[in-house]
């Protein structure tokens, strides 16, 4: 079976699941991942949302290993491909209907997948289909493990010395659990739901599922999860007739549970239509839509960035922010007409054409990318439309608009080099990016790369004119990444080009940023 012929009959199951209410209700909202599982089982179905969760979740992990991982790769490329050509989410019938005829075209009725790479085999031995061993040997509890589960369970506070370990998110859930008025010390069972509520249990989790969806979680943990121990503990419990106190002493003898738990655990996806967003940023594709939601992956510049205002705000309010708090007002609404003459006046600054200026204020701030692209084809259609009205409005006025995508780019660079001066750790992250990637391999980055292209001529002045510049750059150099750093920046700060290339971008950026610190002062 190829992954064409696999997508083909998981449509064929799609549309026959119409006729099955419970069936029909947990494949709502199924992407196109989720059609090709459902293809490569049929004519077997699954028991529910967790089961198929955690299978496509294992399948997808033997693939990857594989050269027909490369397939995937395809199917992803042109499912988001159709998605963007007709404007429509990734998921909708459309989409999925018109990707049917795509995909064959693209070559993917060709490789076909071995028997062997089949669900039905590869998964036959799947943890999530068996649960723990039926010899599970449990370890002996220690008089020191009996007495912080009694601990545990009785006041559900662990103290520092179980900060951010396992236990203390078991405790966590526990407390909760008594607060809704729970019997937590005498049904086992709740162990399992109050840890899953702590660690992967979404804020909207239905109340009434909590225990199939913590029961599939734990069976749905990796191979080389640390965990493992835990769940299988956890699930064994109520089989076992052990009850609550004695569960938790044999946790007590488990490392993991005294040790921080990662990420990749916390990370679970407990039914269709929530991996293939993943697949596809893993992949490097930066934006899908799903009739759920719209995301957009932040390359490493933007996610610098934005750890640099929750470090603005943080320091602003004198706590972290809390989850209700408004992002970027201190009390009522945020003014979206004072936000917009912000804009407007920074876009002014930079001498920005006012037909660009109209255009990002009839579209709620919306831009070209540096790339002078846009993330979505109705974005550009908004942005043009905006566009020709100013120009029917001001019919004599003339635009370059590649004159002003530098000019944005510029602004930008500079927004940068600037931030860089005011939060040290945000310019220790940009500089490593800068050491590390091409700007072709990030185009956030060729932002920066114009900027200190164009102002390379202006810093060459300015050490000229005061050389203790250079020396007070090399040694916020060697602050942020060292003295190798350091002594490039003096060789930099001794050959800046006078055109609009740079031969060692980070080393450019330490002068930019030392030189517009002392500007400053």
């Amino acid at each position: 079976m190829s992954l064409a012929g696999a997508y083909a009959y998981g449509y064929l199951a799609l549309a026959l699941a119409q006729q099955d209410d419970e069936e029909r209700g947990w494949l709502n909202d199924t992407d196109p991942l989720d059609v090709i599982l459902l293809g490569a089982v049929f004519p077997a179905k699954f028991r529910g949302a967790g089961e198929f969760s955690n299978a496509l979740t294992a399948w997808l992990e033997v693939l990857r290993g594989t050269h027909h991982w490369a397939s995937i790769q395809r199917f992803i490329a042109e499912a988001v491909a159709v998605s963007r050509e007709l404007g429509l989410p990734v998921d909708d019938p459309t989409v999925l209907l018109r990707l049917a005829a795509r995909i064959e075209k693209a070559g993917l009725d060709q490789p076909r997948l071995p028997a062997a790479l089949l669900p039905n085999r590869a998964l036959a031995d799947a943890r999530f289909g068996h649960g723990p061993p039926p010899d599970l040997e449990l370890p002996t509890p220690s008089a020191k493990a009996q007495r912080e589960a009694h601990r545990l369970l009785s006041e559900f506070d662990l103290g520092p010395t179980y900060e951010n370990t396992c236990a203390e998110e078991l405790a966590t859930g526990l407390s909760l659990f008594i607060n809704a008025g729970l019997p937590v010390c005498d049904e086992s069972s709740l162990l399992l739901m109050a840890l899953y509520s702590a660690l992967a249990a979404s804020d909207d989790e239905d109340l009434d599922l909590l225990g199939e969806q913590s029961t599939d979680w734990a069976l749905g943990l990796r191979e080389d999860s640390p965990l493992l121990p835990v769940a299988d503990i956890l699930l064994s419990a109520t089989p076992l007739n052990l009850d609550p106190l004695t569960t938790v002493s044999h946790l007590f003898m488990l490392p993991a549970f005294t040790q921080s738990v990662r990420s990749e655990d916390r990370d679970w996806h407990g039914g269709p239509g929530t991996l293939f967003i993943k697949v596809a940023f893993e992949l490097g594709h930066s934006h899908v839509e799903t009739r759920r939601r719209e995301v957009f992956r932040l390359g490493p510049l933007a996610a610098a960035e934005m750890r640099s205002f929750q470090r603005k705000r943080e320091e602003h309010l004198g706590r972290p922010p809390a989850p209700d708090d408004l992002l970027f007002a201190d009390n009522g609404p945020l003014d979206l007409a004072a936000a917009d003459r912000a804009r407007t006046a920074l876009l002014e600054s930079a001498g920005i054409h006012p037909a660009w200026i109209y255009a990002s204020s009839q579209n709620d701030g919306l831009l070209p990318r540096s790339s002078g692209d846009f993330l979505r084809p109705r974005d550009r259609e908004d942005w043009e439309k905006s566009i020709d009205e100013y120009i029917r409005q001001h019919p004599d006025e003339e635009i370059d608009h590649e004159l002003e995508a530098w000019k944005l780019r510029s602004m930008l660079g500079m927004m940068t080099v600037r931030t860089a001066t005011e939060d040290h750790e945000y310019g220790i992250q940009v500089t490593a990016l800068l050491d590390s990637t091409s700007p072709s391999g990030e185009d956030s980055l060729q932002t920066i790369y114009d900027f200190l292209g164009r102002i390379g001529p202006a810093l060459a002045d300015a050490i000229e004119e005061e050389p203790h510049l250079a020396v007070h750059s090399a040694t916020l150099a060697a602050d942020w990444s060292g003295p190798c750093l350091a002594r490039r920046v003096l060789d930099s700060a001794k050959n800046l080009p006078t055109g609009d290339s740079i031969d060692d971008p980070a080393a450019t950026f330490i002068l930019a940023v030392a030189f517009l610190h002392g500007q400053k002062q």
